[in-house]
């Protein structure tokens, strides 16, 4: 798997968000970070410099530098925004819920 830098990263290709809110998340992606664990996923913009999104789960992003981002939206934290919902996380990051099926 590419990375952007070493120890940074993977990008395993583009996904797109359609209309119904449904996306296809490779399954490399998924194994990796052992997102079906949880059943939801975050999704949420990249760097400036590289753009995309970034997926993680609730147990990867707690314990995070960004993990901040759900101790100041307890909505998202407790899973109370509705699937697909953005909420503006800081200048940088909107932050989606999907519910993986």
């Amino acid at each position: 798997m590419p990375q952007m830098n070493k120890g940074g990263k993977f990008i395993f290709g583009k996904s797109l968000i359609r209309d119904d809110l449904t996306i296809h998340l490779p399954t490399q992606a998924l194994t990796e970070y052992n997102a079906t664990v949880e059943g939801k996923v975050y999704l949420f913009t990249g760097s400036k410099v590289t753009g995309g999104f970034c997926v993680t789960r609730k147990g990867l992003l707690e314990p995070s530098k960004l993990g901040h981002i759900l101790t100041d939206h307890p909505a998202l934290q407790n899973y109370q925004t509705a699937e697909g919902e953005c909420v503006i996380c800081n200048t940088k990051s909107l932050c989606l819920q999907f519910i993986l099926s």
